[in-house]
């Protein structure tokens, strides 16, 4: 990499255009303006809690969350150094360490942006605020943003119930993974599970708490939040997905799921829009 370097900078016009002109830029190739124009069609709906936004931040937000935006090439240290390491061997140069620099990225990775000026500021402001939670609806493809304290009161009001949850003197993690890994063992050495797949039931690395969150439902009254506890991590993510596998041949082909989900005798016909009303008030 040095010499490469050392190759850029000794060579003059050759890492950016004289003073005063503008580089020529490379023109979005179509796909990618497919895509733009596929993402801005798609805008999903939002709702807002007692938070202010911006114009530009509604925008950001209407693209969705699943919205992928443009970055630049990140610049490793290395490279860094590399180039001040030349700037100072070669003063009578008179290198620009920065103009190396983007001469270089541009060469690997062009930054073809997908979102305006305006919008990537927003972006980086939405992201740098504390005060707010931006999750998705518990139905449909909306937005919620609310504030940090109408978030946690919602999440501690499902926290409270203690029929579903109870507090902890301590954080059961590695007792749970002990019991885990002792109970795997028994399984693998009684032979209910093969030795050879005993590599897709054990956790690999270290293993971590669930996630707790919760997601709004903006269809019900007072927009209660939906508990999730993502276990991405825990050390019964790999036995759970082996147990998934070996179980769903047998959900999908069972008579009640097949009944239940594609059979029409499993629902009840009504002769008429009459008869449905009639036994709503029978209710």
């Amino acid at each position: 990499m040095y010499d490469q370097l050392k190759e850029i900078a000794e060579t003059p016009g050759s890492v950016t255009p004289p003073l005063g002109t503008k580089p020529e830029h490379k023109q979005l190739p179509q796909r990618m303006r497919n895509m733009k124009a596929q993402s801005n069609r798609s805008k999903t709906g939002f709702y807002s809690c007692r938070v202010y936004l911006d114009t530009y931040e509604l925008k950001v937000l209407q693209y969705g969350l699943k919205y992928i935006p443009a970055r630049k090439f990140s610049v490793k240290a290395q490279l860094e150094e590399e180039i001040k390491d030349i700037s100072n061997r070669y003063i009578h140069l008179q290198v620009n360490s920065k103009l190396i620099r983007d001469a270089i990225v541009q060469t690997i990775c062009p930054f073809y942006p997908n979102m305006r000026k305006e919008e990537y500021k927003a972006l980086n402001g939405l992201a740098k605020r504390k005060d707010i939670v931006v999750k998705q609806a518990d139905k449909g493809q909306a937005i919620v943003v609310m504030s940090k304290e109408v978030y946690e009161e919602k999440a501690n009001t499902l926290l409270r119930d203690t029929r579903n949850y109870i507090y902890l003197s301590k954080n059961p993690l590695w007792t749970t993974y002990k019991k885990v890994k002792e109970k795997l063992n028994e399984l693998i050495s009684q032979g209910h599970i093969p030795t050879k797949c005993s590599f897709k039931v054990y956790h690999r690395g270290l293993p971590k708490l669930p996630n707790f969150y919760i997601l709004p439902k903006v269809h019900k009254k007072g927009c209660p939040g939906r508990p999730i506890v993502a276990g991405i991590g825990y050390c019964t993510e790999e036995a759970s997905r082996f147990l998934c596998q070996i179980l769903q041949p047998f959900v999908d082909g069972s008579p009640a799921f097949i009944d239940q989900k594609y059979s029409r005798h499993f629902y009840r016909v009504l002769n008429s829009t009459q008869q449905f009303l009639n036994e709503i008030e029978n209710l």
